[in-house]
């Protein structure tokens, strides 16, 4: 079967949409939309954000293509790290390879990089104060830090995300 995960070739925009199976880059920010089950990865390195959308329903061989694009873009430079998605959703479905906190900590330290600093947040419990199954997740650098945001899935693509503060990431 031939794997479902692209990379988003062409110029580095500001902006970057980055829906589930995609690997994409942006200057600015990256929007993950319809995070439900899934789980973002976001690197900073060079100035620019690099990311990932994971399904849980991914095989495999695509966790392994998601995270070799992610090595292949970043030329391996990309040393922080922000891993954030439903965690609770994806660990409970049957078909995910990371299905749980565990797994998830051992794969993105396994495929990124011992040297790199990783940083992980389960969004399940801010999902639902915001009154949704879903989430978009905005990932952005402003003044040369990276920062999140959170909004309800689905709808327009101009909203307003409500601030994430670092202090929600557990580093590992």
């Amino acid at each position: 079967m031939a794997s479902r995960v692209v990379k988003i070739d062409g110029t580095v925009p500001e902006r970057q949409y980055v829906p589930e199976y995609t690997v994409g880059v942006a200057r600015k920010e990256i929007v993950y939309p319809g995070l439900a089950q899934c789980i973002s990865v976001t690197g900073y390195y060079q100035g620019r954000l690099i990311g990932t959308h994971v399904s849980p329903g991914c095989t495999a061989e695509e966790l392994d293509d998601h995270f070799a694009m992610l090595r292949t873009e970043s030329e391996s430079q990309a040393l922080s790290w922000y891993v954030a998605g439903q965690f609770r959703n994806h660990f409970q479905t049957s078909k995910a390879i990371m299905d749980s906190r565990d797994a998830l900590e051992r794969t993105v330290q396994g495929q990124l990089g011992q040297h790199c600093t990783f940083h992980l947040f389960d969004t399940s419990a801010v999902a639902l104060e915001i009154g949704g199954f879903g989430i978009d997740l905005l990932a952005s650098i402003v003044n040369a830090q990276v920062k999140f945001g959170i909004a309800k899935a689905f709808g327009s693509k101009q909203k307003t995300f409500k601030n994430i503060a670092l202090w929600y990431f557990t580093r590992i």
